[in-house]
Parts: structure tokens; C-alpha cells; sequence
């Protein structure tokens, strides 16, 4: 038999009138994992449930061990081909139900946000998203630099977007733009929700690396004390960007505080906010005697 022949003969095999006499695949490839899994958990040889999908795959096997071990027979072949076609459809029809719930729960997840969203605007008690907080981390940090402004979150529509917000950032000294660049991440995730972060400058050029990207971004900013380096034991050299101590304290409708509030230390933020994936920085907070 030819290849076309072969394909041919598996696809009346699969798609004929065997459905009125056995069932669909689908449907009796089921009940058979079923029995299969009752029998091998008795056993003791069953640790993960078996599907559909692993009835279709050892089907196959099974027709693969008949070829290795027989004489050239063709139905083992066109059986080879229906038990894969079979597989296959079983496989992308449980991926697409699984996409449409993944779907469904994403545009949950949006819908709440901007509840929790309005909540927080009319100042009552709730749970502020976490890209919404995020947001507001970030401009903590950098609302006492008038070089960097950051914007508020856009919601972007349509299903064809890979991300959910935009997030802009207006940088008005260059070499501050080019530092952030090469810090913030491109993308920002929380779970299924993906926020874009553009950043905004007159110029491109070359991106600096190590702490005169940190010297230059915080230049002027008095969040930011100083860059002290540190040997250890062992002759070693860490990094310090020091942020002078003071609590950053902004409304955030969280329930967990009295006041609804976030406080924390710019420590933190930077260490969330930042890139810093193959540098060699610690972020801490200088001691208040030294104010």
C-alpha cells in the first residue's frame, strides 16, 4: 500500500460507520483508561490518572510492537495512523477547552480589576490589583524626581493584544532614559494578566551596564543616599545602592492596614521593580543615624 492508500484506509477506519457500532474514540477511549487505570492502580503500577490521549498513544505502540515482531501485515500501519489521528483530535479538542477556560477566567480577572479599581476610587475598602499597585510603587519611587513621570495605567482592548495594560513612562534626561531601559523589564506579569512598560526619550544610543546605570538614574533623586562598596572575607567587592530611611507610604485600599495604606522601605521596590538579572547590586536602606 501507498502512503496515500494508507491514510485513505485509516481515514474510513476512523471516520466510517464504526461510530454506530463501538462508539466515538473519544468516547470509548475514555472508558477504556477508565478500566485501565482500575486496574493498574490495584496493581500498584498507577501514579497519574490516565486519559484518552494515553489509550490512543499505547494503542499505537501496540500496533508499532506488532510491526517490530510480525511479519508486513497493513492494517497494522493504517491502525497506527487512525490510533494517531484519533490521539491528535482528542489532545487539541482537551487544549481547546482548556484555552477557553484559561480565557474565561482571564477576562475575570479583568472584569475585577476594574471593580476593585472603582472601589479604590470612590475610598472604600477593598483589594487593590497588583499591577495597580505596582504602578503606584514605581511612581513612588521617582515622584520626587521631575525627570521621571510616571503615567497611569491604560487598559488595552481587543482579544488580538498580548498584553492587558500600557504603562508609560515620560523620561526627560536621556541618560536616565537609557539606565531605566536597560532596568525595567519590557513586560511585567501577574499571573495572567501582562502589563507593557514603554518608556518615552528624544534619543537612542548605547546602554550603559553595572552601578553607572543606578549612579545616573537616581542622580538628583533624594530617595537615593549614596553607592558604597564592600569587601568581604575573602577580597570580594558587593555593591550598595543605599535609599536614606524613610517609609514610603501611599493609599492602596489595603485592608490589611488600618488606613488602607502600602508602607514600605525603597529597598523593596526596587528589588521588585528592577531588572537586574547578571548584575552584581544589593539594594538597602542607610541607617538613620547617618541622616
Amino acid at each position: 500500500m501507498t502512503r496515500r492508500e494508507i491514510l485513505k484506509q485509516a481515514d474510513i477506519c476512523v471516520n466510517g460507520d464504526r461510530d454506530e457500532s463501538y462508539g466515538s474514540p473519544e468516547d470509548s477511549f475514555r472508558a477504556i483508561a477508565a478500566l485501565w487505570g482500575d486496574y493498574l492502580f490495584a496493581k500498584g503500577m498507577l501514579t497519574k490518572v490516565l486519559e484518552a490521549k494515553d489509550v490512543a498513544a499505547m494503542m499505537a505502540l501496540f500496533k508499532v510492537a506488532r510491526v517490530a515482531t510480525g511479519n508486513y501485515k497493513s492494517d497494522n500501519w493504517v491502525d497506527l495512523a487512525g490510533y494517531a489521528a484519533c490521539g491528535g483530535e482528542i489532545e487539541a479538542a482537551a487544549e481547546a477547552n482548556a484555552k477557553g477556560f484559561r480565557d474565561d477566567i482571564h477576562k475575570e480577572e479583568k472584569v475585577m480589576a476594574k471593580f476593585e479599581e472603582k472601589k479604590s476610587n470612590e475610598k472604600g475598602f477593598s483589594i487593590s490589583a497588583p499591577w495597580y499597585t505596582f504602578r503606584k510603587k514605581l511612581n513612588a519611587l521617582f515622584e520626587l524626581d521631575p525627570e521621571i513621570i510616571v503615567q497611569e495605567l491604560e487598559e488595552l482592548d481587543g482579544d488580538e493584544d498580548a498584553f492587558d495594560y500600557q504603562l508609560d513612562i515620560d523620561v526627560l534626561n536621556h541618560e536616565k532614559y537609557m539606565a531605566l531601559k536597560r532596568l525595567l523589564p519590557e513586560v511585567k506579569e501577574f499571573g495572567n494578566v501582562a502589563v507593557r512598560i514603554t518608556l518615552y526619550d528624544e534619543m537612542n544610543g548605547f546602554v550603559p551596564d553595572g552601578a553607572e546605570l543606578f549612579k545616573t538614574l537616581f542622580k538628583g533623586n533624594p530617595i537615593a543616599k549614596d553607592l558604597k562598596t564592600l569587601k568581604d572575607m575573602s577580597g570580594t567587592s558587593h555593591l550598595y545602592l543605599r535609599f536614606v530611611p524613610e517609609v514610603i507610604q501611599f493609599f492602596n485600599d489595603d485592608i490589611s492596614d488600618y488606613n488602607g495604606n502600602w508602607n514600605g522601605l525603597a529597598e523593596d521596590i526596587a528589588r521588585e521593580v528592577f531588572n537586574t538579572a547578571g548584575m552584581e547590586i544589593n539594594f538597602c536602606t542607610a541607617p538613620i543615624e547617618e541622616n
